[in-house]
């Protein structure tokens, strides 16, 4: 869908897929370029009945579609997802992170990938990020685009068989699909269960990417979590999301730059679970410069 400024429906338009019981397709990733053509990635069936392929798809600011694309595996087949989207027009740069499903040693189950097209439509490179483990459950959940043109992708997976949970991660890629580094964070706690993961990068066109998600906090409950790297990969601060909640989980799923505020700070957007006095759900927007400092306290707007 999209909207005019003032709430009213400019156009809606349905994905790809296939009609009939069980079939299924879904948009997970949103973005725009400069010219405001839109990009689209998720999910989508092609045959009924079959699996699931990463749908990506273009179309230009009055919702004609230019063109979509079907990612496969290392095989051919599908079983396929993609959660993120991030463009740079002037690079000619679209590039798509998410899951596929491995069928082949060493690693079986979920693999991260990242893959980029160029904004015609053609695919220029995919990579995989393999884990220790066998039948896993990776994903990279978030991908984002610099002013040159690198991409960085975020996530999970686990980086040993006797891992009970997952570590985030941040990569860097070049635009040729070469790897510049690959960083891991997780909790400080040692916790028999370690839960961390990475769910959106962006470059705050100054003095590197942020990174959102969350980590296992001093207890069980999970934490919010903001990261900044410079681009050389190196770690410049690490901040939780608090409240004055005794006992509750919290997590940083989006983010969005503010270019035109000093030295370009990042708003992130999460979600609050509290449980102290019963289930309930709060959602909340967090300004970050690029110092890592918080500028203001937090905004809640709840739902119960």
């Amino acid at each position: 869908h999209r909207y005019y400024s003032d709430g009213t429906l400019f156009f809606q338009r349905q994905i790809y897929g296939v009609a009939g019981t069980g079939n299924s397709s879904s948009g997970q990733g949103l973005a725009l370029d400069s010219s405001d053509n839109i990009y689209i990635t998720g999910y989508a069936q092609r045959t009924p009945g079959g699996g699931a392929y990463c749908w990506t798809a273009k179309y230009n600011s009055n919702g004609v579609l230019q063109w979509q694309r079907f990612l496969t595996d290392t095989t051919g087949s599908p079983n396929t997802q993609g959660y993120s989207i991030a463009v740079n027009d002037s690079y000619s740069a679209v590039y798509v992170s998410g899951q596929y499903n491995a069928t082949t040693t060493p690693t079986t189950g979920w693999v991260p990938f990242i893959a980029k097209y160029n904004t015609s439509g053609v695919l220029q490179w995919q990579r995989y990020l393999t884990g220790a483990v066998a039948q896993t459950t990776d994903a990279a959940f978030g991908v984002g685009v610099d002013y040159q043109g690198n991409a960085y992708v975020t996530g999970k997976y686990k980086i040993s068989p006797s891992a009970q949970g997952n570590n985030g991660f941040i990569a860097k890629y070049n635009a040729s699909g070469t790897i510049q580094w690959q960083r891991v964070f997780y909790d400080s706690h040692a916790l028999a269960s370690v839960n961390t993961q990475g769910r959106a990068v962006a470059d705050n066109g100054f003095t590197g990417v942020v990174v959102t998600g969350f980590h296992n906090g001093s207890s069980n409950f999970l934490t919010g979590c903001v990261l900044g790297y410079d681009y050389s990969g190196n770690i410049q601060y690490m901040r939780t999301l608090t409240s004055d909640a005794a006992q509750q989980s919290n997590f940083v799923n989006s983010i969005a730059i503010n270019y035109s505020a000093p030295n370009n700070s990042a708003m992130v957007i999460g979600t609050q679970l509290v449980l102290a006095s019963g289930p309930q759900y709060f959602g909340a927007v967090l300004r970050v410069p690029n110092n890592g400092g918080r500028t203001n306290s937090v905004t809640d707007f709840s739902g119960s």
